[in-house]
């Protein structure tokens, strides 16, 4: 009988070892890394579920939390992209009407401009991970702002306002860190034919204006975000 109990152990045992093997190889093959792996690779350089709370007065729901216990890219590709310059940041829907309402920080514009503006309307499909750049691209003096970013690999997109504005804050709020360091960054939103550009000012308020991406003075830059690896076959 005893025999019986420890067969039936040792296969119950061999079983969900199997199976989290599996599991492993299943987000490798699909570029997933479980959370507590990207907290260990990325050190500081991410805002996790837990930090909503305390950093901005969120409290996610439990289907908000089960979605962000896998992050969208490999082991290596988290790896190479803690080096300082890049953060992690789970994004809600919010759009950035939204964001403006809750201004947690005090930093929106006092003029309201933009807020019928499309762009301002506009929310996410989908509460996701964010893999995003903490710091501007140089810019090539022999380059116009269109030519560099011809130059972007094909998994770096730039990131919309209310994506580009939730980073700067929460990153702000958790760590003290100024995101893009004061300069203006081009984000994906179009207004009127020009892009909405972004930033924090030397004291420390958000300022948007519309840009000519063909005519972008040398003061504005991009900060590409990094489209996940995750894939469905």
């Amino acid at each position: 009988m005893n025999y019986l109990v420890f067969d039936v152990v040792g296969i119950a045992v061999f079983v969900l070892v199997l199976a989290y093997n599996m599991k492993l190889a299943y987000d490798r093959r699909h570029g997933f890394t479980t959370l507590q792996r990207a907290k260990s690779i990325m050190g500081r350089d991410i805002f996790t579920p837990d930090d909503f709370p305390w950093c901005l007065g969120l409290r996610l729901t439990h289907a908000e939390r089960a979605s962000l216990k896998r992050v969208p890219w490999s082991d290596t590709t988290l790896r190479a992209c803690a080096d300082g310059n890049w953060v992690l940041i789970p994004v809600p829907q919010f759009s950035l009407n939204r964001l403006r309402e809750m201004d947690i920080l005090n930093r929106f514009p006092r003029d309201h401009w933009y807020r019928n503006r499309k762009f301002a309307c506009e929310v996410g499909m989908e509460f996701r991970w964010r893999l995003m750049r903490k710091h501007v691209l140089p810019r090539h003096p022999r380059l116009s702002l269109v030519e560099q970013l011809r130059t972007l690999r094909s998994n770096e997109v730039l990131p919309t306002a209310r994506i580009a504005i939730f980073a700067m804050q929460a990153l702000n709020r958790k760590q003290g860190d100024i995101m893009y360091a004061h300069n203006y960054v081009v984000c994906a939103d179009v207004d009127s034919g020009c892009n909405v550009m972004v930033r924090l000012d030397n004291s420390y308020r958000l300022e948007f204006g519309l840009l000519n991406v063909k005519c972008a003075p040398h003061s504005v830059f991009a900060a590409p975000e990094l489209l996940p690896e995750w894939r469905e076959e």
